[in-house]
């Protein structure tokens, strides 16, 4: 098996969770009531509540999934390693 490169795979993910969290955050924006109706559905009658989104709440969002993103992908990627060999 192949080793999986780490900084590339980290990388990969990171820009799609930074889309993911894009996509989702203006959608909370711009139709909040459908987004979390879709949300409660998704996640099986999570609380999803309607709030009022600052930039200081898409930035603190944006930092905090870039940071589980980062370390998720690495563990991920350091655990395939371990076992490819």
């Amino acid at each position: 098996m192949a080793k999986l490169k780490q900084k590339e795979v980290i990388l990969s993910v990171t820009i799609f969770v930074i889309i993911a969290y894009v996509i989702c955050f203006a959608a909370f924006a711009l139709i909040p009531e459908q987004a979390a109706s879709l949300s409660r559905n998704l996640f099986h009658g999570l609380a999803t509540e309607i709030v009022t989104l600052t930039i200081s709440s898409f930035i603190i969002g944006l930092i905090s999934w870039l940071i589980i993103s980062i370390i998720g992908t690495a563990l991920f990627v350091w655990i395939y390693n371990k076992f490819s060999r």
